[in-house]
């Protein structure tokens, strides 16, 4: 533990340190260019921003994430240490995993918000707002650097992929949703793993990312155990010879040409690039066919033993693809629905008088169900409608 903690106070002060030769480059050139850097660096008397009216009203906009980011990688790289960093969320929510002492077997979903500072010119800093503080009529955190307003720039939702080859099934279904990816890749490992291997052949092979090959990036986890090296001249030195040697061996895959952002998810250190490189992505052309929802998990919320009469609806869970938007009180359409083998087809018919005939070919039927839509939200957030975007 001792050891631990001296590694991460060095790559604390380091980052330290480097955030301060850039914060006075820039106050250097905000002088050299005229602006009064002490009015705009340090004013604190302005009122904090607020929620805008339109996300007050669930504007779906404004308050549905616009896209979605796979989390991949090998088993204990930090997949889920960097999702509750960036959200504010333990994704490992199933009792199933709560027994495997945080094992994620499950898909995992959390949104989070990108904050930028409005002093745009001598600051601009993005930051991570977590899915409990981003709520109606919230004051939004002032800049850490400067102290002045911040604004949403966008909102995100994140799929926690498990990691284990066993459960390869499961990061694939859940790759349908991604719009971009972030390969999580310990620092202290070789990158990439063969179990990441297998992750970015899934991407490949699937097509989700299309075109858009800038949608990928490498998040190095556990900085802090490689950073603080007295042997070597910098503190960066084994980080960045880490990242190169990444990058020739990720060099014919999709991620060929990803950036490679250092953070240490449990200090909170490292997440700015991070931020900004998610505020940049582009937003995924929706296809001209109508709205469907493409559910990625479902709950069912009624207890066992309850009454017939007051059995309610489920919840699916999901993205929307397609043109168009989702509404309350819209009625959808479940498919495939329900199986129905073909004695219970045949018995069916029988009992409303139709004839029977033996096709050994209709060996089973699918009967699609019916629903209303009686309510929707992202996160703890409720909405009025839906559109392609977060989850």
């Amino acid at each position: 533990a001792p050891r631990y903690a001296e590694v991460a106070r060095g790559y604390l002060h380091a980052v330290i340190a480097h955030t301060d030769q850039h914060w006075m480059e820039e106050a250097a050139k905000a002088k050299r260019n005229g602006s009064d850097t002490t009015e705009n660096l340090h004013n604190s008397n302005r009122a904090p921003s607020k929620v805008s009216k339109n996300e007050r009203e669930g504007n779906v906009i404004s308050m549905q994430p616009s896209i979605n980011i796979g989390v991949i990688g090998d088993v204990a790289n930090g997949k889920s240490t960097l999702v509750r960093a960036m959200t504010g969320k333990r994704t490992q929510q199933h009792s199933s995993e709560q027994q495997q002492h945080g094992m994620t077997i499950r898909l995992g979903f959390a949104n989070a918000a990108i904050l930028r500072c409005q002093d745009v010119d001598n600051c601009g800093s993005y930051s991570f707002l977590s899915e409990d503080e981003d709520k109606h009529d919230t004051e939004l955190p002032r800049c850490k650097n400067c102290k002045c307003n911040t604004a949403v720039v966008r909102r995100v939702s994140f799929l926690d992929c498990p990691g284990h080859a066993e459960l390869m099934a499961t990061m694939i279904s859940g790759a349908s949703a991604f719009d971009a990816v972030i390969l999580v890749a310990a620092a202290n490992l070789p990158c990439p793993t063969p179990q990441a291997q297998q992750h970015l052949d899934a991407i490949k092979l699937s097509g989700v990312l299309g075109e858009m090959k800038e949608n990928i990036a490498i998040a190095q986890t556990k900085a802090e155990l490689v950073a603080f090296n007295p042997e070597l001249s910098s503190d960066f030195c084994a980080l960045a010879a880490h990242a190169a040697r990444g990058k020739r061996n990720l060099r014919k895959t999709v991620a060929a040409d990803a950036p490679f952002f250092p953070v240490c998810s449990p200090l909170g250190l490292g997440m700015e690039s991070l931020a900004k490189w998610i505020a940049e992505l582009k937003n995924p052309s929706a296809t001209q066919v109508p709205p469907k929802l493409k559910v990625l998990r479902s709950f069912d919320i009624n207890i066992p033993g309850t009454n017939p009469k007051d059995v309610v609806g489920g919840v699916l869970g999901g993205s929307i693809i397609g043109n168009g938007h989702i509404a309350i009180e819209d009625e959808l359409e479940v498919r495939p629905g329900l199986f129905l083998n073909a004695k219970a087809t045949k018995r069916h018919k029988g009992q409303t008088g139709k004839d029977i005939k033996n096709d050994e070919s209709d060996c089973f039927k699918v009967q699609p169900l019916s629903c209303k839509v009686k309510g929707l939200m992202t996160g703890k957030t409720r909405l009025t409608k839906v559109c392609k975007g977060g989850l």
